[in-house]
């Protein structure tokens, strides 16, 4: 086996390990009614204090209109509020998580950190972040 095909092996087992982790993640997610791209919002809104839209952006790596469309899915589930609390400015907006939010989130994290005992340390270390060297649900 070449080099070439080694890393293409390489690649292939990693992609099946992180999609088989996404799955585990969106399925945490959706007993809460949300996606495991929503649970990555709302916990950067909180960990990381990313409560504007325009730093959600910027995070994601995504423009401003995707990121409104992905809250105001959250905000129809009541997982979050938007306040102005600007009264010159309607246009500045700062995300807060609603009570329920904040109890999804709590409960997801307890349930992905559980599930996350059974896997290997081989698979966490799919989960790295290597933009930001840091796990991405920490």
């Amino acid at each position: 086996m070449d080099n070439n095909e080694g890393a293409y092996r390489s690649f292939q087992e990693w992609y099946l390990k992180v999609t088989k982790l996404e799955q585990k993640m969106d399925f945490i997610a959706s007993q809460y009614d949300v996606n495991y791209g929503q649970y990555l919002i709302m916990k950067y809104i909180i960990v990381d204090h990313c409560d504007e839209p325009t730093l959600l952006a910027n995070a994601f790596g995504i423009s401003r209109p995707a990121v409104s469309r992905k809250l105001n899915v959250l905000f129809k589930k009541n997982k979050i509020v938007k306040k102005h609390n600007d009264p010159s400015d309607q246009r500045k907006v700062h995300l807060v998580l609603t009570a329920e939010g904040k109890s999804d989130l709590a409960a997801m994290d307890l349930a992905i950190s559980s599930g996350l005992v059974k896997i290997s340390w081989q698979t966490r270390a799919l989960i790295w972040d290597c933009s930001k060297n840091k796990l991405i649900m920490s």
